[in-house]
């Protein structure tokens, strides 16, 4: 397994739960979006999509499938609807990454990335609407010729596929007392606050109280595998878990670690409407003793502290580098 992320850890931190951030040049946390911080799911969704609309034309899956290139453009299909999001994949918060679903239906990959079941992309889903799947008999008994038959549409057999893709987030690390310790803000992912009350009784927030914040799953990490990749676009360089700790120096140090998104919840009101993300409160935030390797250190060692003035970091979490 490689990663694409400098890695601070906290100690005391159990090796497959890796929180990590940028704070003062030693990073913590998973950096999924480099745009808008768009998460939660399992919400009260309100927007209708993917509903039939008998205005629109009829396209079957076999014609969605050969849109996939940009000459024919980009199609995808959710519930009932066809989408043409060729003039879309540019502004798309994962990049290119949308282009995983062209051709096919959204619901196997929005099984995964969970973090768009938000009435927001929905709304934006349904402006690129073109078209309905062919409509069927769908599932129950239908009478044909006499005999009962079991038939499904379009929108059902896709269905029947998401059904297929593994749940993930049942393999997320058990998490003891929430109830008392926070306020969760979504499940899947797992985003939650730690509660004013619990915050406020420790000047060092406690690991099993610090704020959680996920943009999909939590990755899996076997230690013994992986791998830290750190490039210029010239080269590469690779260094194991064993290359950190034991080929540079460690250094503690107490640091804040803060959500950007911190006290969002109090910017929605009735004059600037609601904003998107997670609806934190006043708990995205904790204080802790963090124990690392200084990032400075690594690119000196590699002749890469001259190369550029910025460092881009991604996490486990996030496939590709192009977005």
């Amino acid at each position: 397994m490689r990663s694409r992320f400098t890695f601070l850890f906290r100690q005391k931190l159990k090796l497959q739960i890796i929180t990590t951030s940028l704070t003062g040049g030693l990073v913590a946390g998973y950096i999924f979006s480099k745009y808008k911080p768009i998460v939660h799911a399992e919400t009260d969704i309100s927007v209708k999509v993917g509903e039939r609309i008998s205005t629109l034309p009829t396209y079957s899956m076999t014609e969605v499938a050969k849109h996939t290139t940009a000459e024919k453009g980009y199609w995808l299909a959710y519930k009932d609807g066809v989408y043409d999001i060729t003039s879309y994949v540019e502004n798309h918060p994962g990049g290119k990454m949308v282009l995983r679903s062209a051709g096919k239906a959204l619901e196997a990959c929005w099984k995964i990335f969970t973090m768009h079941d938000m009435d927001h992309v929905y709304e934006i889903l349904e402006e690129y609407r073109i078209g309905n799947l062919p409509p069927g008999i769908i599932i129950g008994k239908a009478l044909l010729f006499g005999k009962e038959n079991n038939f499904l549409g379009e929108r059902e057999a896709n269905q029947r596929e998401q059904e297929k893709i593994t749940d993930l987030f049942q393999y997320d690390p058990e998490r003891l007392n929430i109830k008392e310790n926070f306020f969760v803000r979504s499940k899947r992912p797992f985003n939650a606050e730690t509660k004013p009350s619990v915050l406020v009784s420790s000047f060092i927030t406690p690991v099993e109280q610090f704020f959680v914040r996920n943009h999909m799953h939590v990755p899996f990490v076997n230690i013994n595998e992986y791998k830290l990749e750190i490039g210029n676009g010239k080269s590469t360089h690779s260094l194991s878990f064993d290359d950190l700790t034991e080929k540079y120096q460690s250094y503690t140090i107490t640091s804040t670690l803060a959500c950007s998104g911190n006290r969002r919840g109090a910017m929605n009101n009735e004059e600037q409407g609601t904003i998107r993300g997670a609806p934190w409160y006043v708990g995205a935030i904790g204080n802790a003793r963090w124990t690392g390797v200084r990032l400075r250190d690594v690119l000196q060692s590699l002749g890469l502290d001259k190369e550029g003035k910025y460092v881009q970091f991604y996490g486990l979490d996030c496939e590709t580098p192009k977005r």
